[in-house]
């Protein structure tokens, strides 16, 4: 076997583990999954209106043969991003893994299925809405 072969081996396995699981332990969130976690935000953490946080994490790798620069970020490695987006429970929600290093973080969201999910919001994400049980400061009281 040749390193190809264990390479498309890997590739497939991983697939194939995937498309079996990703529905089951990571599906696609729809409203009903948005509204729920931002009652869990409002109730967990006193943070309404919250539905996801989101953030990335540089994976530091060995330099790819021949890809220069692409992988090299501004932290002065060669890196793969994972952006993930966590509930209130800090679990995953929706990840997108892969893009190259030398991307900044809102080139990844933005060219990641993430962003096209929430440029989408009115299908998915709960409409806006007041804060309730705030209390209105008002920081010029007529004379």
């Amino acid at each position: 076997m040749n390193n190809f072969t264990v390479g498309k081996i890997v590739e497939e396995t991983a697939d194939a583990i995937w498309n079996q699981l990703a529905p089951i332990h990571l599906p696609v969130p729809n409203r009903e999954i948005f509204l729920k976690i931002a009652a869990e935000f409002k109730a967990m953490w006193n943070f309404p209106n919250c539905s996801v946080c989101i953030d990335e994490k540089h994976f530091k790798i060995k330099a790819l043969r021949n890809s220069g620069t692409m992988f090299y970020n501004y932290k002065h490695f060669f890196s793969i991003n994972l952006h993930g987006v966590g509930d209130a429970r800090c679990k995953f929600i929706f990840i997108d893994v892969g893009a190259d290093g030398k991307q900044s973080d809102g080139g990844v969201f933005e060219a990641s299925p993430i962003s096209t999910l929430f440029e989408n919001r009115s299908e998915t994400l709960p409409a806006p809405s007041p804060i309730d049980d705030s209390d209105t400061l008002d920081i010029c009281p007529s004379r």
